[in-house]
């Protein structure tokens, strides 16, 4: 949305132009990309690819006329009114052009046995390779830097996410870094239903029966340190200083038996 921008008239009268960034910008709040006085906490978060607004926080929310929104789509002219301010929406033209949808294919003809739609067309393989290169430490920092701040201001949006990041991070098809990950994640996922099946019960009885018995085992060893220990300073005693622990304990049963 780079050519893309908003005319912004504060309480105060003051008209300023904010150019709008890839994927999120924020408008208010404590640390928006666009300062806006009186908003508190509260923010408006701008998205491209569609263009649409959301509302985030408690307070006033953005009108249109008298109708207010917490999320609306976008367009070029669009005015929005929020805190004592006037924010009018352009160069959002090509909106339009990603709403049209591409014709389907003539009814009865069905696709070819086994083919599919290529992965990069996949919105969850989008999502899922996103994630891939982000976890390797292959995916531009920048971008996996300014959508994990995203995340933790709740302000993730998924498909705005995987454009992005596959975007500033190319990587050929097949990389062999991320078809080792997947492999792996796949495997994961297909034994999921057995992890949490009978047999996933099984094995967890019998992972659970190997750390008692590891445990009996380790306090076992514990408890014959102290016996030696024990006896090894029963034996210092009785050379170092002739005491022994037998004539103590005779003396104790004799007390005990009135002698």
């Amino acid at each position: 949305m780079t050519s893309a921008w908003i005319d912004l008239t504060d309480a105060r009268g003051v008209r300023q132009r904010h150019p709008l960034r890839e994927g999120l910008t924020t408008v208010g709040g404590r640390r928006g990309d666009v300062a806006l006085e009186g908003t508190g906490g509260d923010q408006l978060h701008i998205w491209d690819r569609p263009p649409k607004l959301l509302f985030v926080g408690t307070g006033e929310q953005p009108r249109i006329g008298t109708t207010a929104l917490e999320e609306h789509a976008l367009r070029s002219g669009d005015v929005i009114e929020w805190c004592g301010a006037r924010l009018e929406f352009r160069g959002l033209g090509y909106a339009q052009l990603e709403e049209v949808e591409l014709p389907s294919e003539p009814a009865g003809v069905a696709a070819p046995h086994g083919a599919a739609s290529a992965p990069g067309e996949d919105p969850a393989w989008r999502r899922l390779r996103a994630g891939l290169l982000v976890e390797l430490g292959i995916a531009d920092a920048t971008a996996a830097r300014r959508w994990q701040d995203a995340i933790l201001r709740n302000e993730f949006e998924p498909e705005s996410c995987a454009r992005d990041l596959l975007a500033s991070s190319p990587l050929p098809a097949g990389d062999a870094r991320v078809l080792e990950r997947a492999t792996r994640l796949q495997r994961d996922l297909i034994m999921s239903p057995v992890q949490r099946g009978v047999r996933g019960g099984t094995r967890r009885l019998r992972s659970a029966a190997s750390n008692w018995f590891a445990m009996a085992l380790t306090q076992l060893f514990v408890l014959a340190l102290f016996v030696a220990l024990f006896a090894v300073a029963l034996f210092i005693v009785r050379v170092r200083w002739n005491w022994s622990v037998d004539a103590y304990l005779d003396r104790i049963a004799a007390l005990l038996r009135g002698e």
